[in-house]
């Protein structure tokens, strides 16, 4: 049970070393307005003295209840304080008597155990901590900001739940002495789908195997506890009944006191939050954290330590038909409403100096207040709000946001159809079913499947946009797919509906060289099973994937053979053979001489489309002087990891001649070299074959002339024949 009042023995208590004391903190939200002047650094600043306040009570741990950061991505300047403030207060040589008796591996799958307990690190004051719905995971690999502190070794990050729709709870154990606490966490979720989880009875808890009731069970969440909705919270009644304590976040208005719930010895503590986020009645409540003792006996009790760094911050409600006749005028309003702040600053002020009556340091640093009047003007005229603000610039520390106007909302009696719409219904059908189940059935079950998008790209997309959060998941998603899309459109219109070197999906890919120089194939099917979901559906264009190279002995005296076959390829191509995307790496023949594309080059590289314009032919400026570098070609459907020669001019080596090397996704795009094409496309396709034609006729004859001329220094003309210039002797 609770001992909310306190013993006579509790400082006694205090110091036994079967004590464990715990600081509950929740809801810094750490970067808050870090660029207002006045008030920036209010969270930083409240943030600082709650760790003072840690080191000041000797407590064992702290557990904060998420929301640490304000945003998903704090600013450097946001993690580099904070940072500066956990090592300042939290590292040390300090000892700790707390021991972790479960498997730390799965307590924290990241790093596999607790930040105090690595070796490597001095850590005298350990912080635990669940994310909140600010600083909640995001991204493929759902990171967020407390990762980062984690693999700092500042935090101990826990509460991620793998399954949304099938969460196990899995407790940290640990002990002090005589006294054990199985400490459950659970990071922020969507509020309807948490509902619907523990609706469904999806939420299992595990707990101790030895001892079971030998245990003291804390459990922290951060959800909305009050009803914004229907389903949009979490009732009181969801919470298993062998839970003593529930640690609740999220909620901003202090209430630290322990509430007791309909079960005996089960209670709820809400310390709400360290700094003002907003101008309500709530926010109003002066901010508290509290030191949690907890005995081997599994009683428990709280104490409220207020937090004096806190902008002091007034609120009031006010009725202007209550205080003003009717027919007053606006500036009589603005009289009144002046008066009333005056007497809010006045009394903020003795406030301030009856509470810190004893701490002269404290009085002398009091700072500009928050002021908020909610004003219901129903038959009177308004002010506006900045104008009426700047009478009180230098005093308050909103001067923008002191007033608020509403009206008295007038509620119609409803008729006997709203009340009979309004009565409660059965679930809908729906309701019982998985957005990802109605995905399969539209898709997989489908006798028509859609061409452009496809069914597990739409469910990993899917599954990103609600579980994760990610808002852009499904554009991405169909952004690549398109893109992929119009480039199939334009190969089958380059090669006139034929499918010349194969365009399916399933064709071979070409994904390393072996030992002999030859590459090897592999179905494109298996090669794309072993991609991960993220990088089938956006690409990964800017991707790098680190390859040994073995140059094959011939592959130095293919460069001759290579030209040839790219002279053949382009003078099929001006006949109407469909032109892959080809790069060619310019041969120089003699030390400094360079090859030039001209107007050739400009002309392919306007015929091709947005995607392949990293394969375009550059100047060889960057080669070593006699470096001669073999030709390839790079298809939409193929991957090239290594060809057996030199590194191409899109390649990275190393010093220690490792190559990174550029690769495209590939991804199972369904054939479309059969469907019709509108006029519209037909004209694309008409354009795109012209196109290619010319660039195909152009590079034919910078072959032919490349091959006849003895120097490589005359630039390439396509117009008229240059003359050879005579040798220098």
């Amino acid at each position: 049970m609770a001992d909310t009042a306190g013993a006579s023995t509790a400082g006694a208590s205090t110091s036994s070393a079967n004590m464990m004391r715990i600081l509950l903190a929740t809801d810094c939200h750490l970067g808050y307005l870090e660029r207002d002047p006045i008030r920036g650094q209010d969270s930083m600043r409240t943030f600082e003295e709650i760790l003072q306040i840690a080191n000041r009570e000797n407590a064992d741990m702290i557990l904060l209840g998420g929301d640490l950061f304000h945003e998903n991505k704090p600013s450097r300047e946001t993690l580099m304080h904070t940072m500066e403030l956990f090592r300042k207060y939290c590292m040390g040589s300090r000892p700790c008597a707390l021991q972790i008796l479960s498997d730390q591996r799965i307590n924290f799958p990241r790093f596999g155990k607790a930040n105090y307990m690595d070796p490597n690190y001095n850590v005298g004051m350990p912080v635990f901590s669940i994310h909140g719905n600010h600083d909640d995971p995001s991204g493929e690999q759902a990171l967020c900001a407390l990762d980062l502190l984690a693999a700092a070794n500042f935090v101990n990050y826990f509460g991620q739940a793998q399954q949304p729709d099938d969460i196990e709870l899995v407790p940290i154990c640990i002990q002090k002495g005589s006294t054990k606490l199985a400490l459950y966490g659970l990071g922020n979720i969507r509020d309807e789908r948490l509902h619907r989880t523990f609706l469904k009875k999806k939420v299992k808890w595990l707990a101790p195997d030895e001892d079971t009731d030998d245990w003291f069970n804390l459990f922290v969440i951060h959800q909305n506890r009050c009803a914004h909705g229907e389903r949009n919270y979490i009732p009181e009644t969801f919470l298993p009944d062998f839970v003593h304590l529930t640690f609740w976040g999220h909620e901003h208005k202090c209430e630290i006191d322990p509430t007791p719930r309909d079960v005996i010895n089960t209670y709820i503590t809400q310390p709400g939050s360290s700094v003002a986020t907003s101008l309500s009645e709530g926010e109003s409540v002066h901010k508290h954290v509290g030191m949690l003792y907890i005995r081997a006996d599994k009683s428990f009790r709280i104490t409220k330590v207020p937090l004096k760094t806190v902008r002091a911050f007034k609120f009031r409600d006010l009725v202007l038909a209550e205080h003003l006749p009717a027919g007053a005028t606006e500036r009589d309003v603005g009289e009144f409403l002046a008066a009333e702040v005056e007497t809010l600053l006045r009394a903020l002020d003795s406030e301030h100096r009856a509470r810190y009556r004893d701490d002269a340091e404290a009085r002398k640093q009091m700072r500009l207040p928050l002021l908020r009047l909610r004003v219901e003007y129903t038959g009177f005229p308004t002010l506006g709000a900045q104008r009426f603000g700047q009478r009180f610039a230098g005093k308050v520390a909103n001067p923008k946001d002191i007033l608020l106007f509403y009206r008295k909302r007038t509620s119609k009696p409803k008729s006997k159809a709203q009340q009979d719409a309004a009565a409660p219904t059965p679930p809908d059908p729906l309701e019982q079913d998985k957005i990802e189940d109605l995905v399969e059935q539209t898709f997989v079950q489908s006798t028509d499947p859609p061409r452009l998008i496809r069914p597990r790209h739409f469910r990993e997309a899917l599954s990103l946009f609600v579980d994760k959060d990610e808002n852009e998941a499904l554009r991405n998603m169909a952004g690549f797919r398109l893109e992929r899309f119009v480039d199939k459109q334009l190969s089958s219109a380059a090669s006139g509906g034929m499918d010349v070197e194969g365009d399916n999906d399933n064709d071979a890919v070409v994904i390393g060289d072996d030992e002999d120089g030859e590459g090897q194939e592999q179905d494109g099917e298996e090669d794309e099973q072993t991609r991960t979901p993220m990088q089938l559906m956006f690409g990964s264009k800017g991707e790098m994937t680190r390859s040994k190279r073995t140059a094959s002995p011939a592959s130095s005296s293919s460069s001759a053979a290579a030209k040839r076959k790219h002279s053949a390829a382009a003078a099929e191509a001006a006949n109407g053979t469909r032109v892959r995307k080809t790069r060619t790496a310019a041969a120089t023949t003699r030390g400094g001489s360079k090859g030039r594309k001209g107007k050739a080059a400009g002309a392919a590289h306007g015929a091709r489309s947005r995607k392949t314009r990293r394969y375009d032919d550059d100047d060889d400026d960057d080669h070593a002087d006699g470096a001669e570098m073999d030709d390839f070609e790079v298809d939409d459907d193929e991957e090239y990891v290594g060809n057996g020669g030199d590194a191409s001019s899109d390649d990275v080596v190393t010093s220690d001649g490792e190559v990174l090397t550029n690769y495209t996704n590939i991804s199972d795009v369904t054939d479309v070299t059969d469907m019709s094409p509108s006029p519209t496309r037909r004209t694309t396709r008409r354009a795109a074959v012209s196109a290619r034609a010319r660039a195909a006729k152009l590079i034919s004859q910078e072959a032919m002339r490349e091959s006849s001329d003895d120097d490589d220094d005359l630039p390439l003309d396509t117009t008229r024949r240059t003359k050879k210039r005579p040798k220098r002797r």
